[in-house]
């Protein structure tokens, strides 16, 4: 099947908003709660990917 890609806006559990740009498996619902994770760079920059799952 073929993945395509999404930006999505997303809320952190602490309310901050980012934006995640992804090739996700199926697409989610506004509202839904997404599985992400947090990978750290280095000059402290975080940048986030959607789990498929």
């Amino acid at each position: 099947m073929y993945a395509a890609a999404q930006l999505y806006d997303v809320r952190l559990d602490d309310n901050t908003p980012i934006s995640i740009d992804d090739d996700v498996e199926r697409l989610h619902l506004v509202g839904s709660l997404v599985p992400i994770e947090r990978q750290h760079h280095k000059h402290d920059v975080d940048t986030y990917r959607l789990l498929n799952g």
